[in-house]
């Protein structure tokens, strides 16, 4: 009696048309929307030419829908904060990527660089040194509810550079 010995052949890998293959790899690199109308049109084509193997239509139609999807969300962006460690001026740009530091007062810099608005929940005094209103919630946009009673001040250049001796300030910069 004779015993009968399997032979196993390996499968034939996938085939895939040139046409999946480069598709599939461009709507994975996509970065917008329109990048996308352009793929499903090129899909369109694809398959109306009989350039798609059965199949494939399908699965670029739900690779694109997923696409979409991913594009449609957020991104979100990892925020740098400069570590706070003493008086001085903490300057952040936004624009980088960077999120405002934990200072004592907030600066920005009047429209002729002659003085500096500061906000801060400190009582500051001195020569140079103005007092022009305590901030209402009223008066605040939602992100900015957290500086209701806090007070305003108008600062010379030189009494900002005493200031900055004396606490930490953060001050925004942008790109124009």
């Amino acid at each position: 009696m004779s015993m009968a010995q399997i032979i196993e052949f390996p499968r034939q890998a996938q085939r895939m048309s040139n046409a999946y293959h480069n598709l599939t790899r461009l709507i994975d690199a996509a970065e917008s929307e329109a990048t996308l109308e352009f793929y499903i049109e090129a899909l369109v084509v694809s398959h109306e030419e009989g350039e798609l193997y059965p199949g494939e239509a399908e699965k670029l139609s739900a690779q694109i829908r997923q696409k979409g999807r991913d594009l449609a969300k957020p991104e979100k962006k990892m925020v740098m904060v400069q570590e706070v460690t003493g008086p001085g001026l903490y300057i952040w740009c936004p624009e980088m990527g960077e999120g405002q530091p934990e200072c004592q007062i907030r600066a920005r810099i009047g429209h002729y660089g002659t003085h500096y608005y500061l906000d801060t929940p400190l009582d500051l005094k001195g020569r140079g040194i103005t007092f022009m209103e305590k901030h209402e919630a009223k008066n605040l946009t939602a992100s900015g509810q957290f500086m209701a009673g806090w007070n305003r001040y108008k600062a010379t250049e030189r009494a900002f550079k005493k200031l900055q001796e004396q606490y930490s300030i953060s001050m925004e910069s942008n790109f124009d």
